[in-house]
């Protein structure tokens, strides 16, 4: 399951001047791995019970058609082919490829003309849609301050029905023929050749239609990926057949607080409620380990992978060209795959420094590290839903929530927590050691309130001002509270 590649020497950690020494004790034994591996081969069955392989999938999600368009390069963009609708059935189709396969007769034209004669365009599975919330003028924006400000959230709001989809009545009436997963309410789509919703993305294109006023879009957006949790267990990356491998940070707590916060709805609280608690069974069930000695188990993107990613096939192929054992190969897809679900696509944090192509795709070794943001996020969940559950009347759950938020903050404080460096860092689960590098993640628990009792905010204002140190009266002597420095630490952060 993990890559024999280990980040042996990682890099200092770019502020300080001393190396940061990590915990001892937290080292992955043989035994561990081969736990890890069976979770995750357990993982594959899982995804297989919960949304049973049709026809389309051996279309769209691998096999030799797949294969044999993607090699050949017919379409520049690799998705291109995955998100082109069939036009007829999808049993007929792989019967009129076999067919093709056993004449033996198989060239670039006839390739062509095959693709030609069984699919159609890519795009007209869905429609554009007028949000009927949405309001042209939207006054609020007038109270704006800065002229340029104002000027450029007015152009960003009007962007909105540029951007809004509904699912076509071809799907609905015929699924079998899509890649796309219908939904049953209008969403936001990144736009370009993302023409699907997806999940992380969605959290802050609500933050942005929250601040639109369009509440009944945002509610909308969240019940799509109720209905997903309702399908499949979870929100898969977005809403494609060939993404059901992964998902991607559970940011659907995120979502209904936001709401929330912005509604008062506390009706749809309950019904989001059940969705929270599913979702967050498939990150325990599916996504976590339990490190010895450690109060609460922690989670990782983690996914199984028979080949490489269906809408990134010949990127995937490259990369792992210097790999001839097949398992291998799928385990590195599996890690690319892992690294999507990050929604950190792609970025040096998830590469080995070491081996042959390290520094490369090739490298990817995702699943071998615990990552601050994914469970900093899970963290933060079980306190907004104490919160909710709260204002639901629920207080046995808030109780369990709190419970939950208390012993995982515990578990951030004693993996990832530094006190040397004083920060916490990315745990690599093979090697027990922090990966010592500087990365915004890092300071998830801040944004998600997860930070640990002793937690003193002065030596983040050494980190962002390259201070030797900071006195402790330095927050009264400027009479600023913990709290207040703490946003001001946060805005410095986003400003630099």
């Amino acid at each position: 399951l993990l890559h024999s590649t280990r980040q042996s020497n990682p890099r200092p950690y770019r502020r300080l001047t001393r190396a940061c020494h990590p915990p001892a004790h937290h080292s992955t034994t043989l035994e561990n791995i081969n736990q890890l591996h069976r979770s995750s081969k357990d993982q594959s069955e899982f995804i297989i019970k919960a949304q049973p392989l049709n026809m389309k999938q051996l279309i769209y999600c691998g096999g030799s058609l797949l294969d044999a368009v993607q090699k050949a390069r017919l379409f520049q963009d690799c998705k291109h082919f995955v998100d082109m609708p069939l036009k007829a059935d999808a049993e007929s189709t792989l019967r009129a490829w076999q067919t093709l396969l056993s004449s033996g007769q198989i060239d670039e034209a006839s390739l062509r003309q095959f693709v030609a004669t069984y699919f159609d365009e890519p795009g007209g599975e869905l429609d554009d849609f007028r949000p009927n919330d949405f309001d042209p003028e939207c006054k609020k924006f007038d109270a704006i301050s800065c002229p340029l400000y104002r000027q450029w959230a007015k152009e960003l709001h009007r962007k909105w029905p540029t951007l809004c989809r509904k699912v076509s009545d071809r799907v609905l009436a015929d699924p079998n023929r899509f890649s796309l997963i219908a939904l049953p309410k209008p969403f936001v789509v990144p736009g370009g050749r993302f023409r699907e919703m997806y999940y992380w993305d969605s959290f802050f294109t609500i933050k942005g239609l929250l601040a639109s006023g369009m509440h009944e879009t945002v509610r909308g957006m969240i019940e799509n990926m109720g209905h997903l949790i309702d399908t499949f267990g979870y929100v898969p990356n977005g809403n494609r057949v060939y993404y059901l491998n992964r998902s991607q940070p559970p940011l659907l707590t995120w979502c209904l607080a936001a709401y929330y916060e912005a509604t008062g709805d506390k009706e749809f609280l309950l019904t989001g409620a059940r969705w929270f608690e599913r979702e967050l069974e498939f990150f325990q069930t599916r996504r976590s380990i339990q490190l010895p000695g450690v109060a609460s188990p922690l989670y990782r993107y983690c996914v199984v992978a028979d080949g490489p990613r269906p809408e990134s096939y010949r990127e995937d192929m490259e990369s792992a060209e210097h790999i001839q054992d097949l398992f291998e190969k799928q385990r590195l897809w599996g890690d690319i795959a892992a690294a999507a679900e990050s929604g950190r696509d792609f970025s040096s944090r998830w590469f080995s420094r070491d081996g042959p192509v390290a520094g490369k795709m090739g490298s990817t070794r995702t699943s071998s590290i615990l990552p601050v943001d994914l469970n900093a996020i899970i963290c933060g969940n079980w306190r907004l839903m104490a919160d909710m559950y709260e204002a639901m009347g629920d207080p046995a759950s808030a109780e369990h929530c709190r419970h939950n938020f208390d012993a995982m903050r515990l578990a951030i404080h004693q993996v990832f927590w530094n006190e040397e460096c004083g920060c916490w860092f990315d745990f690599d689960i093979v090697s027990g050691r922090h990966v010592a590098d500087y990365m915004d993640t890092n300071f998830f628990p801040l944004f998600t309130g997860c930070t640990h009792d002793e937690f003193i905010v002065e030596i983040f204002w050494c980190l962002i001002n390259g201070r030797q140190c900071v006195s402790k009266s330095f927050c009264k002597i400027y009479g600023i509270s913990h709290n207040v420095s703490m946003y001001i630490f946060v805005y410095k952060l986003n400003v630099c």
